[in-house]
């Protein structure tokens, strides 16, 4: 099968770490089993493999959220509330 994205290459099977940043935090999603293409590295998964794989992402977004919530509310431990680093977060977004 020919690469859906680009149409350059043909679909390459194999298994890889899949790495996922949010809110500036990257996470590896291990042992992504999918077909894969070498030109453009855009990969096409099963529909339990994508569900794994989502299910990684949505964990990811919740668990950044629940930090930032934790960094607004000044109990983050070991991080007080009034520090400099803290003001750059919260006026960077």
């Amino acid at each position: 099968m020919r690469c859906p994205v680009c149409a350059a290459s043909e679909l390459v099977h194999d298994t890889r770490n899949l790495p996922y940043t949010c809110d500036c935090e990257t996470m590896i999603i291990p042992a992504v089993v999918g077909d894969y293409c070498p030109a453009c590295n855009e990969g096409v998964l099963d529909a339990p493999e994508s569900a794994r794989v989502i299910a990684a992402m949505l964990a990811f977004v919740a668990f950044n959220k629940m930090k930032l919530g934790q960094l607004k509310n000044g109990i983050q431990t070991g991080w007080p509330a009034e520090t400099p680093e803290r003001s750059i977060l919260m006026t960077s977004r």
